[in-house]
């Protein structure tokens, strides 16, 4: 059969299989034609994307060298790497791990200027908005300024209040600057997101609350006392909120909940200081009253230790009966004794028999003995 092509006044019949074969090669062409009009629209951003691709390499390439070479401490090779990425890219979009190689390299400078600049530059980015507040943080830090450092670590909490380093540094803070109320709160955000055990929460904010109990204890006695018996309930074997403790109800005449204060924190954590206290608690007793108490104290806790021993020796001294002194520490002297065995045994020498001859020896012995058990908070250490 015949195809009829009509035109006006003009006819062209072709056969079918004529028509077919014209068809694809238009078709043909057509699709050749297209592809190469594509590919000539395509070919800048080609071009574009193979040169980005291989700045891009060159980029990560110098951005490996330079946390290399600041690993190894070269800070001047890493400069040199540094100004290549500068090269290759734009100042207003620069890469995060750009900005850690720089910061990396600026910290072994020790060029605080350029670390704070850097910083800075994080805190446009949300993925990097916490490593910059953790750097602003670390300079103020560095330059003992703990009133900025609180006022970082309070932005970074707004930003995201979860942040573990936020929470334990901002805890560190208020304990540098004696700010107990906002300890207690980051310790409790802490526990909160369950960054430290219900164990460690009880036993530091038992040693925040009796740091804050006795800062006021003179001034403010009732809320000292408050604070004092809730770091009790939280720590029983807290010896210095119990101390205090002990010491308000006696001044309020409380003397029944004052001694039992004493004896249940002596039964888990016996020291000399609770015992001289308990003997001391009424006023106006003569020295062998307060011996007889503290002997009933020991007896009553079943403690044979040195501290028991130290308390006793004490208040034998102040009852003149140097003899019971004597036989309490006698027990406990070896080359293993503290300086405030060696102290007391001095002390019974010129107390007793005048014997400084003695007493000197104890004391030269005291200077080469081993501190006694000091109080302690994480870093912080008292003689």
């Amino acid at each position: 059969g015949l195809i009829l092509f009509q035109v006006g006044d003009y006819e062209v019949r072709v056969t079918l299989t004529f028509f077919i074969f014209l068809f694809a090669l238009c078709l043909i062409i057509t699709i050749i034609v297209w592809a190469i009009i594509m590919y000539i629209y395509n070919l800048p951003k080609k071009i574009k994307s193979k040169s980005e691709a291989r700045i891009n390499r060159k980029i990560q390439n110098s951005i490996t060298k330079g946390l290399i070479h600041t690993s190894a401490g070269n800070s001047i090779a890493a400069d040199l790497e540094i100004k290549k990425i500068d090269k290759l890219t734009s100042k207003k979009n620069v890469d995060i791990i750009t900005l850690i190689l720089k910061a990396q390299n600026a910290n072994l400078k020790k060029d605080n200027t350029s670390l704070l600049k850097i910083f800075n530059q994080m805190q446009a980015s949300d993925e990097a908005k916490m490593l910059g507040y953790r750097g602003l943080y670390t300079i103020s830090k560095n330059s003992k300024n703990p009133q900025k450092s609180i006022e970082i670590l309070k932005e970074a909490e707004t930003y995201d209040r979860d942040e573990p380093w936020v929470l334990e540094e901002m805890l560190k803070c208020f304990l540098m600057t004696k700010n107990w109320v906002g300890a207690c709160e980051a310790l409790d955000s802490q526990f909160k997101n369950k960054l430290i055990s219900k164990k460690k929460y009880n036993k530091e904010k038992a040693i925040i609350l009796t740091a804050h109990a006795k800062s006021i204890e003179e001034e403010y006695p009732d809320e000292s006392l408050e604070l004092s018996q809730e770091a009790n309930r939280l720590d029983k074997a807290q010896i210095i909120s119990a101390l205090i403790s002990a010491r308000v109800l006696s001044e309020k005449q409380s003397i029944a909940k004052a001694e039992k204060i004493i004896l249940d924190t002596w039964k888990l954590n016996p020291h000399e200081d609770l015992a001289l206290l308990y003997s001391h608690l009424v006023p106006g007793l003569s020295p062998s009253i307060r011996l007889g108490k503290v002997q009933s104290l020991i007896k009553r806790s079943k403690s044979n230790g040195i501290e028991s021993a130290i308390a006793l020796s004490r208040i034998a001294i102040e009852a003149k009966d140097y003899k019971k002194a004597r036989e309490a520490l006698d027990p406990h002297i070896n080359d293993n004794s503290s300086k405030r065995t060696y102290q007391i045994m001095a002390d019974i020498e010129i107390a007793s028999s005048k014997n400084l001859g003695k007493a000197r020896e104890w004391m030269r012995k005291a200077l080469n003995a081993k501190f006694d058990t000091n109080w302690h908070y994480g870093d912080f250490v008292s003689h």
